[in-house]
């Protein structure tokens, strides 16, 4: 993934974050839980980041 792509893919992450999660405590995983918990509710940008970086790095 690229320097862009990820930065791309953390200010996405981001706003989602703190619209969908904002009652959540960072760390131990549970901001990513509480975004898998909502992805029919993520961000456009989002997706495309996700998208972007599941073609960088193919899954083996």
């Amino acid at each position: 993934m690229s320097r862009q792509q990820m930065m791309q893919m953390k200010s996405a992450c981001e706003a989602d974050a703190r619209r969908l999660c904002s009652g959540i405590q960072p760390g131990g995983g549970r901001l990513l839980g509480c975004l898998q918990q909502n992805a029919a509710n993520v961000s456009q940008p989002r997706t495309e980041a996700l998208m972007a970086a599941k073609g960088a790095h193919p899954q083996q």
